[in-house]
């Protein structure tokens, strides 16, 4: 059960970044046009209840059963993919220099190691 582990850990820390980089976007949105800033801040309010979604799996993954843990691991997967492309449309409106980095998602391809 050391994948499942590892999955929730390195979800975790991923999570933790993720609200660092979101409490950055909201500092810079204080001090953004007041254009920007609603952009800003539509993102803000589109990826913050994900992080709570991605929150709620990461609970739910500590209390899976070892025979539940793959649909477990997809829903986890998937609501990163989620706050990945949210991530991607600040990149896309918003100066390259300050563009949040997302790091690479949890390995979920590689089968539960019984």
């Amino acid at each position: 059960m050391e994948e499942k582990s590892e999955f929730k850990q390195k979800l975790d820390t991923q999570l933790n970044e993720l609200e660092a980089q979101v409490d950055k976007l909201k500092a810079k949105a204080k001090e953004a046009t007041e254009e920007a800033k609603v952009k800003y801040n539509e993102l803000i309010d589109e990826l913050e209840p994900k992080i709570a979604e991605g929150k709620a799996k990461l609970k739910e993954l500590a209390d899976t059963a070892d025979d539940a843990w793959d649909d477990v691991k997809e829903g986890a997967a998937s609501i990163w993919d989620q706050m990945k492309s949210t991530f991607s449309k600040v990149a896309d409106r918003f100066d390259k220099d300050d563009e949040p980095e997302v790091t690479a998602e949890p390995d979920v391809t590689e089968e539960p190691k019984a």
